[in-house]
């Protein structure tokens, strides 16, 4: 009986916790609404960085509480209505940055006809820029490291709910074809610079989650915590 309640105390303490956490995520979100729905927005790049990292560790503290006071037959129903919910806030976000109001590189109207084709040269540009002063760091930051992270949910999101994608052949072939098309539109739709370092960049930070998270080792324990099928 003390077990029990004991338990009982656990599971709400946890709950209590992991709802607070996923309230702190909304709260993000609704903040970074008002930047997606106001053209004339101005974009702080450091704290809106900041605020997406709060919410990813929000959000992952948040699961974790709540799958360990489930049940393990229901943890996979559960945590695909979790997946559902970051996916659809990510997708959103993603388009807003792509095609959206919230152009986070500040691209000049010069550059929306422009291409690259040559791969690092962009790469090489930004980083010569940077250590010769004649642009501040945050710059860098936004167009590489914003670039390796943009795109780096597909190596979880991909794997999960399509099991094909869980080969690495697959994969590959699913996240080029949609990097290269997303380039191609935002050329056409004047929304950016098609550029191959894009893609190149684009691409490592999936790559580098899909290993990390979709491995043999990782995949078993998915499936012995119940998370998948």
């Amino acid at each position: 009986m003390a077990a029990r309640r004991r338990r009982s105390a656990k599971v709400i303490i946890f709950r209590t916790i992991a709802i607070i956490c996923f309230a702190l995520v909304l709260l993000v979100m609704a903040g970074a609404a008002s930047i997606f729905l106001n053209p004339r927005s101005r974009v702080d790049i450091p704290k809106l960085v900041s605020r997406l990292v709060m919410m990813f560790f929000a959000a992952l503290v948040g699961t974790v509480l709540w799958l360990s006071t489930t049940p393990k037959r229901l943890r996979e129903k559960q945590f695909y209505g979790l997946m559902t919910g970051v996916t659809s806030i990510y997708a959103v976000t993603l388009l807003a940055i792509l095609f959206g109001t919230l152009d986070i590189y500040m691209r000049a109207e010069s550059m929306n006809t422009a291409y690259n084709l040559v791969p690092f040269r962009t790469i090489a540009e930004f980083v010569g820029a940077y250590w010769d002063g004649s642009i501040r760091r945050w710059v860098v930051v936004e167009n590489l490291v914003g670039n390796l992270i943009l795109f780096a949910p597909f190596g979880a999101i991909l794997p999960f709910y399509l099991k094909e994608f869980r080969k690495t052949k697959w994969f590959l072939v699913a996240l080029f074809s949609g990097l290269i098309v997303t380039e191609v539109l935002q050329h056409v739709t004047s929304r950016g610079c098609m550029d191959i370092d894009d893609v190149i960049l684009n691409s490592i930070g999936a790559i580098i989650v899909f290993f990390l998270l979709w491995n043999k080792r990782a995949e078993q324990m998915w499936l012995d915590l119940g998370i998948i099928t």
